[in-house]
C-alpha cells in the first residue's frame, strides 16, 4: 500500500499557498476584494504575518487529507488526481461556499472569485499528488 510521502504534501501545499497569495495580490484580485470591503464599511486591516502562516497550515491539511483520498481510493495518476480534486470541490467545498453566500455572509462576486481559487487549487494539488 502507498504512503503519504510528506514532501510532496509539503510542496502541493506551498504551491496552493504561492497561488492564494498570488490571487490575493495588486497583481491580480486585491482590487475587488478591496472594493467589496469598501462596499461593506469594513475597516481594511493589513494581514500580519501570523495570519499567513495560519492559511499555510489550513492548506496543508486540505493537501494531508486529499492525499490520504488518493491512497484510499488507490489514485494513482496526474489526471485521476485532478478529478478527485474536482470531487472534492463539487461535494464539499462549492456546496458550503453557496450556503454561506445565500446566508449573506458573502456576495455572489467574492463566491465566484473563491471558488475559482479553490478549485484550481484542489485540481493542481490533486494532480500533483496522485503524479
Amino acid at each position: 500500500m502507498k504512503e503519504i510521502d510528506f514532501y510532496t504534501v509539503l510542496f502541493a501545499s506551498v504551491v496552493y499557498f504561492i497561488m492564494y497569495v498570488l490571487w490575493h495580490s495588486n497583481f491580480l484580485f486585491k482590487k475587488i476584494y478591496e472594493d467589496d470591503k469598501k462596499e461593506k464599511k469594513v475597516k481594511e486591516k493589513k494581514r500580519k504575518y501570523h495570519y499567513y502562516i495560519l492559511v499555510l497550515i489550513l492548506i496543508f491539511i486540505t493537501s494531508y487529507v486529499l492525499a490520504s483520498l488518493e491512497i484510499f481510493m488507490k489514485v494513482t495518476s496526474f489526471w485521476d488526481g485532478v478529478i478527485l480534486g474536482l470531487f472534492v470541490w463539487i461535494g464539499f467545498v462549492f456546496p458550503h461556499s453557496f450556503f454561506m453566500s445565500s446566508k449573506g455572509k458573502k456576495n455572489y462576486k467574492l463566491f465566484f472569485l473563491d471558488n475559482i481559487l479553490y478549485l484550481l487549487g484542489l485540481i493542481i494539488v490533486g494532480g500533483i499528488l496522485a503524479g
